[in-house]
């Protein structure tokens, strides 16, 4: 199941479950816990009971197939120099009508990829349902829930961490969000090299149109 803009919550997950629906994709930002350098699959703990499959798709590379192709000169080339030493699954995930719709004639240049290039350069293309039956979820991951509410989304982004106040702002046609954290906490907020703030920035703008956080 493609979520729309990938918005989840775990009620969303555990809709999709008893519907008898097995997985769904996420981008690396929406997740939290060890993942181990590839798409998974992983299971997320269900409130219910059980679990759910999770794919982790890797952004960067999907953004670049979507929205620069036209600064890649030779898929066969770019293939090699961008998967090189990758183990286990690498998954590409993006809207269908990228192709063909939003950037006409590009449905060619997808086509040759995943027909010739791929192979070429020694990975095997294959479909989701085909791993997922093939590599059962074993690592457990959390994800990073989505929110209607801008204040509780920001909270949920910043998991572990204790949040004493949010205050969303329009300042200079931006809107800004000033997040009071812990003292304690803000190591775990800001995360190592700044992981988690980008990650909460990205977020944050894709979902509520927040343009930037600042850690209080």
């Amino acid at each position: 199941m493609w979520l729309p803009e990938m918005g989840v919550d775990l009620v969303t997950l555990e809709i999709l479950s008893r519907r008898g629906l097995s997985f769904t994709i996420l981008s690396e930002e929406q997740v939290q816990g060890e993942v181990h350098g590839d798409a998974g699959p992983y299971r997320v703990r269900l409130p219910g009971g059980g679990f759910f499959a999770v794919f982790v798709r890797d952004r960067q590379l999907s953004n670049q197939l979507s929205f620069a192709t036209d600064q890649i000169a030779a898929g066969r080339e770019w293939l090699a120099d961008q998967v090189r030493g990758r183990q286990g699954l690498t998954l590409l995930a993006t809207d269908g009508e990228t192709f063909g719709h939003h950037h006409p004639g590009e449905e060619h240049f997808l086509h040759w990829l995943l027909a010739y290039e791929a192979g070429a350069v020694g990975f095997e293309v294959t479909t989701l349902t085909r791993d997922f039956r093939d590599n059962q979820p074993e690592s457990e991951i959390e994800i990073v829930e989505y929110s209607d509410d801008v204040k509780e989304f920001l909270e949920n982004l910043f998991q572990p961490a204790a949040i004493k106040n949010v205050m969303v702002v329009n300042k200079n046609d931006k809107r800004l969000a000033y997040v009071e954290v812990a003292n304690k906490d803000k190591g775990i907020a800001i995360g190592r090299d700044g992981r988690n703030i980008l990650k909460a920035k990205m977020l944050a703008q894709r979902h509520h149109g927040v343009d930037d956080i600042i850690i209080q």
